[in-house]
């Protein structure tokens, strides 16, 4: 996948409840599409418990092209962190420039959980690759709507590309083991390096736990085998 900078582009971010998009950059995919990365940070002093992102694309007549919501590599965002996020719209539509704006939707305190995470692995399959792995919940609480992200960076530390899948399952009791796939287009030698996530819920919306971060500098390696789907499995997140 070769990335093709927009030329002129001009990013703005606008602060909201102390949050806002840092070290962003848009850029063209193979297939035409134009994704926007960067990082959503929290910059205040209190955590957000859920944050949603919204990206505006302008023409160079400053026409609103397109409007899209996302959200972070992790739903929470603690003080003083940052989290990836992504962007994507169709082919054929060309921004001049971008407003942004991280709308943090509740704060609180949160507990990161004692989770295991294991076994990684990189599938690459018809320009697509997959990270692989386990988590086990070694808390003694049930976790729900457990969900791993990963955001490969290029060789200057920027977000290229961001992607995210539940568990399976998705529901994790205590002791219990789930798995993840998550898949980017993409080959390994597009990237340098990588960060994974996992995060959860508890019973109520509010009682979200803060993302566990794993992840070592530099892409693991390449497993050979041929996954027999290009599609990310995942499962459907337990209310």
């Amino acid at each position: 996948m070769k990335r093709l900078l927009v030329p002129l582009l001009v990013l703005v971010g606008i602060v909201a409840g102390g949050c806002i998009i840092q070290s962003s950059t848009i850029y063209k995919d193979g297939d035409g599409r134009t994704h926007f990365v960067g990082l959503a940070s929290n910059l205040s002093k209190v955590d957000v418990v859920s944050a949603a992102v919204e990206v505006k694309f302008f023409d160079s007549s400053n026409n609103l092209l397109a409007t899209e919501w996302t959200t972070p590599c992790t739903r929470t965002l603690p003080k003083s962190q940052s989290s990836p996020v992504e962007s994507i719209i169709p082919a054929g539509v060309t921004a001049s420039r971008t407003e942004t704006v991280v709308h943090p939707m509740t704060y609180g305190a949160k507990t990161a959980p004692d989770f295991d995470i294991r076994n990684q692995e990189l599938v690459v399959s018809s320009d697509i690759t997959h990270l692989t792995g386990e988590v086990k919940n070694n808390d003694d609480v049930t976790f729900y709507g457990v969900q791993a992200c990963v955001a490969y960076f290029d060789d200057d530390g920027d977000v290229v590309r961001v992607g995210r899948a539940y568990l399976d399952p998705a529901k994790l009791p205590a002791g219990d083991t789930g798995t993840f796939d998550v898949a980017v287009e993409g080959s390994p030698d597009d990237f340098a390096e990588y960060q994974l996530w996992v995060d959860a819920t508890t019973r109520t919306p509010t009682d979200v736990t803060a993302p566990v971060v794993v992840g070592p500098d530099e892409l693991p390696g390449v497993a050979t085998a041929t996954p027999t789907s290009t599609s990310t499995p995942t499962a459907t997140p337990t209310p």
